[in-house]
C-alpha cells in the first residue's frame, strides 16, 4: 500500500499516527520504506527521551495536548 504514496502522503501518515497506539506496524513500514521519515524518528525518540513536557511546551510554544496527541492546533 504505501509504495503507491507519495513521499509527502508518507510524512503526513507519520506525522498523524506516530504516537498512536497499535499504529507501530505502520510506522515500522513508513521507517524503512524511507530513509528521512527514519532519521526524524531517531531524532523525535531523542527528544522524547530528553526532554520533559514542560521543557517542549517552554521552548515550542505547544500546549500539553498538542504534544502528547502530536497534533499542533
Amino acid at each position: 500500500m504505501l509504495k503507491t504514496l507519495s513521499t509527502e502522503q508518507k510524512w503526513c501518515i507519520y506525522f498523524k499516527y506516530r504516537v498512536k497506539e497499535g499504529m507501530e506496524p505502520l510506522i515500522d513500514e513508513l521507517r524503512r520504506d524511507e530513509e528521512g521519515i527514519m532519521r526524524a524518528d531517531r531524532a523525535l525518540k531523542k527528544i522524547d527521551r530528553g526532554y520533559k513536557s514542560e521543557e517542549i511546551q517552554a521552548i515550542t510554544g505547544l500546549s500539553g495536548e498538542e504534544i502528547d496527541t502530536g497534533n499542533p492546533s
